[in-house]
């Protein structure tokens, strides 16, 4: 046995032996062993009265407790880290002929479940749950069951607390967990007489994210006066009830796992106050037109989907990792600090993570944001395709790029003017400049009309190419021209000699609000600037 040195001290330990000797009537669970061990289990301070024999093994203790010792107390120190943690929805079921309330995990990929627990597993027999009712689209009704079953557990009313996954299998059992959480009775009351204000106007109201006594006094005169209210002064009641107590902004997270052929595997949830500030996302355009457009959608928290491809984590690993969370207290923060753990440079990708931000929902008492993240393994192919394209096996691609259009627009314009389908990527670079105004695109539209032989349109492509695109073009659009020319026995003239020379001339950008470089006298952006938007 070993015994810490306190506060101060330096920083060794001291050994020592317990010997303890148990009569031939003494019962089992008198044994020091037996009990040192429930205290363990338990993480309960144990005080125990026995004849114990202290044998010191490191020369630390004093002669004078050697021999017997008749009090010992064992106080366990509790883990600081749980081995398992997690965010489950769910809802309960109570069998009162058994004492046994279980905990349903739902797999969902709704997830209406009215409960979620957060669960902390230190071992098989320390567990702490804080079990809550879901604020979002909440119902009173939730509050006041749940209210019951936190009421009986702190009570040890319920023999066994039990949860089952989605499959209705048993995956824990639990005599006596620790709870974090319950009502005050102010809470209680509010909802009880919300409860009955709903049941009375027939109106789901919700719960509020504030309580205090002069709300319960403005909801009691409510419902004392409701009979004697006209309708229209019950709507206005029940509006001032609501705008007097504030409306909150509420986060509401379903982070949903997937299988093969899209398969729900898992689902969890979460709720915090506030919403994301979409500029802290980061994001950024070139493109007047869509700098507006995100400004608008910022201020409106409209939807956005985002997609990330993750080379640190597989499905499963970073969705258990993400609900095993104890740091961030934001939960999109705890993702975005997973996606940036540092990788070697040959990793391929592992997961496949899809954001979806959606239109804030009006509830009651709140504004809710929900935001659902879908996590599954990415395909195999997505890898394939990043080798060729470092390869710049770019033809050999295509029929991967055509799988991933959307997330390579450029790519796939780019190989269908190398293969000779040259309308194909006409097409498929108009797509993408549309998308964003300044995209390399226009140097593969232009590319592709000169394998068209259509130099005049090769030529206002590359013209506006040159003013508009952003990345780094120079000098691999002219040996892009030069290769495709030449591998295609095309015949040169005035016009594409026109175009070299533009191509060797390498220049910044033009703004938006600069006069066009066609000498119209109107802005780019009303003028050439405006036909790429």
């Amino acid at each position: 046995m070993q015994q810490e040195c306190e506060p101060g001290a330096q920083n060794e330990l001291k050994q020592f032996k317990l010997i303890s000797a148990r009569g031939n009537n003494a019962l089992p669970h008198t044994d020091l062993f037996t009990i040192m061990t429930a205290a363990g289990l338990s993480h309960r301070k144990v005080s125990i009265h026995k004849n114990v024999q202290i044998e010191d093994t490191s020369g630390h203790l004093p002669e004078t407790i050697a021999g017997s010792l008749m009090s010992v107390e064992i106080s366990p120190r509790k883990p600081d880290k749980p081995e398992l943690s997690g965010i489950l929805s769910g809802s309960f079921i109570e069998n009162r002929e058994y004492g046994t309330l279980v905990f349903h995990i739902s797999k969902d990929r709704e997830s209406n479940a009215p409960f979620y627990m957060n669960l902390n597993i230190f071992h098989k027999s320390l567990i702490d749950v804080n079990i809550k009712a879901k604020i979002a689209n909440g119902k009173t009704a939730d509050f006041l069951a749940l209210q019951g079953y936190l009421k009986k557990m702190k009570n040890k009313d319920y023999r066994r607390f039990k949860i089952l996954n989605s499959d209705g299998e048993q995956v824990l059992t639990s005599s006596c967990p620790n709870m974090h959480y319950d009502f005050t009775s102010l809470e209680l009351e509010s909802i009880s007489q919300i409860n009955k204000l709903e049941q009375i106007s027939g109106t789901t109201i919700g719960i509020p994210y504030y309580y205090n006594e002069n709300f319960l006094t403005i909801l009691n005169r409510i419902i004392e006066k409701w009979e004697d209210l006209t309708g229209e002064q019950r709507q206005k009641k029940l509006h001032d009830l609501i705008r007097l107590h504030g409306i909150v902004k509420l986060t509401a997270y379903k982070v949903i796992l997937k299988g093969e052929d899209d398969e729900v595997l898992n689902v969890s949830f979460s709720e915090e106050s506030g919403w994301i500030d979409y500029h802290s996302l980061g994001f950024s355009s070139n493109s007047g037109s869509m700098k507006v457009r995100w400004r608008q959608i910022a201020k409106d928290h409209g939807p956005i989907t985002l997609s990330i491809r993750n080379r640190a984590y597989g499905a499963a690993q970073l969705y258990y990792a993400l609900n095993n969370r104890i740091t961030d207290k934001i939960f999109l923060q705890s993702l975005a600090n997973l996606l940036n753990q540092p990788v070697t440079e040959r990793s391929a990708y592992k997961s496949h993570i899809t954001i979806n931000f959606k239109a804030p929902v009006k509830y009651g008492w709140y504004n809710v944001q929900h935001i659902d993240i879908e996590i599954k393994d990415v395909d195999p192919s997505i890898n394939e395709l990043e080798v060729l394209l470092l390869a710049d096996d770019y033809v050999t691609a295509i029929p991967l790029l055509e799988n991933y259009k959307d997330a390579f627009l450029e790519n796939l314009a780019y190989a269908y003017a190398l293969n000779g389908q040259f309308d194909e990527s006409i097409l498929c670079a108009n797509e993408a400049i549309g998308m964003d105004h300044r995209s390399v695109a226009h140097f593969t539209k232009g590319l592709a009309y000169v394998g068209k032989g259509d130099f005049h349109s090769a030529y206002n492509a590359y013209l506006l190419a040159v003013h508009v695109c952003t990345a780094e073009w120079y000098p691999i659009a002219k040996e892009n021209l030069e290769r495709l020319i030449r591998d295609n026995d095309i015949q040169t003239n005035v016009v594409s000699d026109k175009i070299h020379k533009i191509l060797d001339d390498p220049r910044p950008p033009m703004n938006d609000n600069e006069k066009c470089y066609c000498r119209s006298g109107r802005k780019f952006k009303n003028c050439h600037g405006k036909h790429t938007k």
